[in-house]
């Protein structure tokens, strides 16, 4: 399966969270796949205008994976947004929570 774009979201409060979601995103970048970033996580890290944004309930819409950095809330937050979105795209939770 080759990833063409891929959705990230991070908690807003966690620096350790947004700069995880920074730094995939310019590895996705560097390889040729489109970050896509929920637009309250590009605005806290200081990205916006950088990559695509889109708002959180449509995180799962037209990318191949959807990536959210954080703990479980920011896994469940996007898990909601992916559900009830048409799409059935696959989470990928990374955990940066306590």
């Amino acid at each position: 399966m080759t990833l063409r774009r891929v959705g990230l979201i991070a908690r807003h409060t966690l620096p350790d969270a947004l700069a995880a979601m920074t730094e995939a995103a310019t590895w996705l970048d560097s390889r040729g796949c489109t970050p896509v970033l929920e637009r309250d996580s590009a605005d806290a890290a200081g990205l916006g205008g950088r990559w695509t944004t889109v708002a959180r309930e449509a995180i799962g819409h037209d990318v191949d994976l959807v990536i959210a950095f954080g703990g479980d809330g920011t896994l469940l937050n996007a898990a909601s947004a992916v559900a009830h979105s048409p799409d059935d795209t696959p989470i990928l939770g990374v955990n940066l929570g306590h």
